[in-house]
């Protein structure tokens, strides 16, 4: 009988280490998803943030563009 105490006893114990080892992983997992969210965040603030550059130098380029195509002039001639 006493063996059949300590039997029991020792799987207490081990299940009690399980629920433990259980509480730390999702406390670990709860920590991991909060640290990919943070950096979800950050990779879409930088996406605007380079989307808003590239526009930018889109339009600095056109403007550029503009401005070396008003040297030309191109005259219409009268064909026929």
């Amino acid at each position: 009988m006493e063996q059949i105490v300590g039997s029991v006893q020792s799987v207490s114990r081990i299940v009690e280490e399980i629920a433990q080892a259980s509480t730390e992983q999702a406390k670990g997992v709860a920590q991991l998803n909060q640290s990919v969210a943070g950096m979800d965040s950050s990779i879409q603030q930088n996406a605007a943030m380079v989307e808003q550059a590239a526009a930018e130098s889109l339009r600095a380029q056109s403007q550029r563009l503009v401005a070396m195509l008003q040297r030309f002039r191109i005259e219409a001639t009268a064909t026929g």
